[in-house]
């Protein structure tokens, strides 16, 4: 947990921002701690919870969105003993991370893994994820179809669902935020590596336009050139836009 360095005032209730690392195994916090501390620190200030989940067990991709919903309800409870308030509340997440984040805010299970409630949330912030895991899904980009590293990925896929999407159409439906977005979505900020070897941009532009669609407040910014995880370069370029724009649309939206 992080506040801002120079503490919360006595009685003041700060915007909650719950962070979300991205994926592997046996990572218990982000990778990056200084963003951590950038969150808690810029603009008005808030309080930041980087919580950890399983990550994907075989055959039971849900379990891990199930313990983001157990974080996000633990925080709401627990936010106000921080300094927190408990009212306004966003999601940010990387990779892996903020395919979590957007299921959490746009999808309505599955049940957490704890005894909570989950609440709404006030906005949620994406950085470089997957949104549509069918068959509907644009293509990979072409370094990865090309690369060792693709066929690791689809497997990756199949173990966490238990087969491949013509086996389980549900189940990639379920994991798929652009299937879950309606207009009672919260603001949505979409960051975009526009060099990605994970992921291609249609991607994240599909799903701009699905939150377009329905009416839910969105912004998408496109970073052309960057690489999945640009922002491990915290003076880039890159980052330095990203902030920016973290920074005002939470602003607006927290």
């Amino acid at each position: 947990m992080w506040r801002p360095e120079g503490g919360v005032p006595e009685d003041a209730r700060l915007p909650v921002v719950v962070n979300v690392h991205g994926g592997a195994e046996d990572l218990p916090q982000s990778l990056l701690p200084r963003w951590d501390t950038w969150l808690a620190d810029s603009g008005g200030e808030r309080v930041v919870f980087d919580v950890d989940y399983r990550y994907f067990p075989d055959g039971d991709w849900s379990a891990s969105l199930a313990d983001v919903r157990c974080a996000l309800g633990w925080v709401h409870e627990n936010a106000a003993d921080y300094g927190g308030d408990p009212a306004r509340i966003a999601l940010n997440g990387q990779s892996a991370g903020g395919l979590l984040v957007l299921l959490a805010a746009h999808a309505d299970g599955p049940e957490p893994s704890c005894d909570t409630e989950v609440p709404e949330v006030d906005a949620v912030v994406a950085w470089y994820s997957a949104t549509d895991g069918t068959d509907e899904a644009p293509p990979v980009p072409w370094r990865q179809r090309r690369s060792p590293v693709g066929d690791d990925l689809l497997e990756s896929s199949e173990r966490m669902v238990g087969g491949p999407p013509e086996e389980y159409p549900e189940e990639y439906e379920a994991m798929s935020p652009l299937l879950q977005v309606d207009e009672d979505g919260p603001p949505t900020l979409l960051i975009t590596a526009g060099h990605d070897f994970f992921l291609g941009t249609e991607d994240n532009d599909r799903m701009a336009d699905r939150l377009a669609s329905v009416g839910v407040p969105h912004h998408h910014v496109e970073l052309p050139w960057t690489e999945h995880m640009f922002d491990l370069n915290w003076g880039g370029f890159s980052s330095q836009v990203a902030r920016q724009s973290i920074d005002d649309f939470l602003g607006d939206h927290l």
